[in-house]
């Protein structure tokens, strides 16, 4: 009986995931693995939006769930954030893992669209953290908007 209640429920999810994402068919294998590893688990509607901004807050639990780290609130939130928010301890422990330092005011920024140059920062910033050392730069890559790039952001865009 719960193999066929499991069945039932992962059809139901997958029905919901091929449903929402019609129009981004390029997403679909990649959505279905993170999904698959519970990296991601979308929206309150269970929909998965790949063509939808993505806030601050909403990055850092990405990679703290990618890179599988381990909570830790230690060394506080931001002013911006509180216990009770459901991102708390993901933003915390990106802090705690040094992944953000959040805003020079001492929020985190919680709401805001992140942009890619603060993308490429965590993300660089995240994997050094979790795996301590990085793959040869390729210098070739080039950006057509690279005279754009903030200077605090320029090495870590220059990885990805």
């Amino acid at each position: 009986m719960i193999m066929k209640t499991y069945k039932k429920v992962t059809a139901y999810i997958l029905f919901i995931v091929i449903f929402c994402m019609d129009e981004v068919v390029w997403a679909k294998n990649a959505v279905n693995y993170f999904k698959s590893k519970e990296y991601i688990s979308g929206d309150g509607e269970n929909c998965f939006r790949p063509n939808s901004n993505i806030t601050r807050e909403e990055f850092a639990t990405l990679l703290i769930t990618t890179f599988e780290y381990e909570i830790n609130t230690s060394d506080g939130g931001f002013t911006d954030t509180t216990t009770e928010s459901w991102y708390y301890d993901y933003v915390a422990s990106a802090k705690h893992y040094g992944i953000s330092d959040g805003k020079n005011d001492g929020s985190f920024g919680v709401g805001e669209n992140i942009t890619r140059a603060d993308m490429a920062v965590m993300s660089y910033r995240a994997y050094l953290s979790a795996k301590g050392d990085l793959p040869i730069k390729n210098a070739a890559t080039v950006f057509k908007d690279f005279y754009a790039i903030p200077e605090y952001a320029v090495n870590a865009v220059s990885y990805m």
